[in-house]
């Protein structure tokens, strides 16, 4: 169809409305309105080539798109209360007890409505995790500012309040019960292993201070031995544990440990 101008449009339209009324007013016209429309258009087509003027094809505001769940304070006050609750019914009641439904009643939510922020599963399971190392990494982040620009002093402070931590019936229980749930699903493996890795890229990033000539990859061995050996204390020294009593102990000699390692031992390049 040729464009039309601003002013040919108008013309146009008084051509197309008598031809609307003569086409279904008299049967015997059609002929006449076929004339009548294609010299309209004609005419409406030469004039807006001859004034060399296009009318731009008119454009519909996009629409804007919608805010994503949970960013209003309300919404993200009731994401984080969903979050808390998921992790305190996987502490009271174990990986095996873990639904939606549960952690919807025990947030006094509809499942519907904890589903509005969490739609699956899994999508819970990896917000919990991620709220859940962010703890952590702000806790780091502040013990290594309060330790000062010495790295071994960093890595002091970082230790000893993860063994420290092992102590508490958050820590003893949750964690244990997050590789248990690993254990049977693949998604929460993932999960996992991705929040283990943010833990452990603090670790690698203090050793790399302590003795810059470590490869990358001997710094991340060190890193996986050195978390992986915290973990194992969990059920030595964990809450309500027979050698809860040790810690300190347990922290000094790990440290030395750690220590010895990083500057003298023999890491697999």
């Amino acid at each position: 169809m040729v464009d039309y101008c601003a002013a040919d449009n108008r013309s146009a339209v008084l051509y197309m409305s008598t031809v609307l009324f003569i086409r279904y007013t008299t049967y015997e016209y059609c002929t006449v309105t076929i004339i009548i429309a294609n010299s309209a258009m004609l005419a409406a087509g030469k004039l807006s080539r001859e004034r060399g003027k296009r009318v731009p094809p008119k454009t519909t505001k996009p629409m804007t798109k919608p805010a994503s769940r949970g960013r209003s304070g309300k919404g993200q006050h009731t994401a984080l209360a969903i979050i808390l609750a998921a992790e305190k019914l996987l502490v009271d009641e174990g990986y095996h007890n873990f639904s939606l439904r549960k952690v919807a009643a025990s947030a006094g939510l509809t499942l519907g409505n904890l589903q509005y922020y969490f739609p699956s599963k899994d999508s819970l399971i990896k917000a919990m995790l991620d709220n859940c190392i962010q703890r952590y990494l702000d806790m780091f982040e502040r013990l290594r500012l309060e330790a000062g620009s010495d790295p071994e002093e960093q890595f002091v402070a970082v230790i000893s309040e993860i063994l420290r931590d092992l102590n508490s019936k958050y820590t003893t229980v949750f964690f244990p019960e997050v590789w248990s749930l690993a254990n049977h699903d693949d998604h929460a493996t993932e999960f996992m292993d991705a929040m283990y890795e943010k833990y452990r890229l603090v670790l690698v990033e203090i050793i790399a201070l302590l003795n810059p000539a470590l490869s990358p990859d001997q710094q991340r061995r060190l890193a996986i031995f050195i978390s992986s050996s915290m973990e194992g204390h969990t059920m030595f020294i964990g809450h309500k544990k027979v050698w809860k009593k040790e810690t300190e102990n347990i922290i000094a000699m790990a440290i030395q440990s750690f220590l010895w390692l990083i500057h003298s031992g023999t890491i697999p390049e």
